[in-house]
């Protein structure tokens, strides 16, 4: 998935697939949509559906079962560390300032969400840490579990939903550098609040004389979050902007 002349969209918190194409006019024949418009759906909260039993018998015959969220899931491809002890992509730090591992920071939330057992999320920026996390490690299922139904990305088939985010959504043209969280804002309501966020995203491939693009662009948010019933919080959506050349003050995710 190749970015288009403005580094458009992160939406880490982050709805996936949100934009339409935007294309700088002397680089139109260069630009590739980042992802596709997303149509916004109605329907329960962003968590996983309940694993359906296996039935007895043969195989692919009549009266089969479809694959389950997770069978699917599973064949498809991550950028996960072979050791976790790494630091952890989010950069969260510990109280004296050393960078957490993503065994100790991340890890633990995504493998809560990615078992279906689940993991609450204690605070906007702890939902925003581990989405961008899950972003960069390229997880699609803490993504699909974090995000409310007020998204215009969320879908009631979440097999769908994470085979859309597989093949359009999970960045693969590019290095997640760092985030920058910001300032964080109430909401009109307990249940409501804001955090803005700077992501810095570095290219794999592809050099700026072939195509105009910066080898690292940087994308902001102005972050919605929404507590659920039990406590916990989840991304509902987020207004885009960007630093680069042209687009600056521009809302890219109208």
């Amino acid at each position: 998935m190749l970015l288009p002349v403005a580094p458009v969209l992160l939406q880490l918190s982050l709805s996936t697939p949100p934009l339409a194409p935007l294309v700088a006019p002397s680089r139109a024949g260069h630009c590739v949509a980042l992802a596709k418009r997303g149509s916004k759906r109605t329907g329960g909260g962003g968590g996983f559906g309940a694993k359906r039993p296996q039935r007895p018998g043969g195989g692919g015959g009549f009266g089969a079962l479809p694959p389950t969220l997770e069978e699917v899931v599973a064949g498809f491809k991550t950028r996960l560390p072979e050791d976790a002890s790494v630091d952890c992509p989010c950069g969260r730090t510990d109280a004296t300032g050393a960078p957490m591992s993503y065994e100790v920071c991340c890890q633990p939330c995504h493998a809560g969400l990615t078992s279906g057992e689940g993991y609450p999320m204690e605070s906007p920026e702890h939902c925003l840490r581990c989405r961008f996390s899950a972003f960069a490690y390229r997880l699609p299922l803490p993504i699909i579990a974090t995000t409310h139904s007020d998204n215009r990305d969320y879908r009631t088939d979440r097999v769908a939903w994470a085979r859309t985010l597989n093949r359009d959504g999970m960045f693969d043209d590019f290095r997640f550098v760092r985030l920058e969280v910001g300032k964080a804002e109430e909401g009109s309501n307990a249940r409501e609040a804001f955090l803005s966020f700077k992501v810095a995203l570095r290219r794999v491939s592809g050099t700026k004389d072939e195509d105009g693009m910066d080898d690292e662009m940087t994308v902001l948010e102005r972050s919605r979050f929404v507590r659920t019933k039990e406590g916990g919080w989840l991304y509902a959506n987020g207004e885009v902007t960007t630093t680069a050349a042209g687009y600056e003050g521009a809302v890219l995710n109208k």
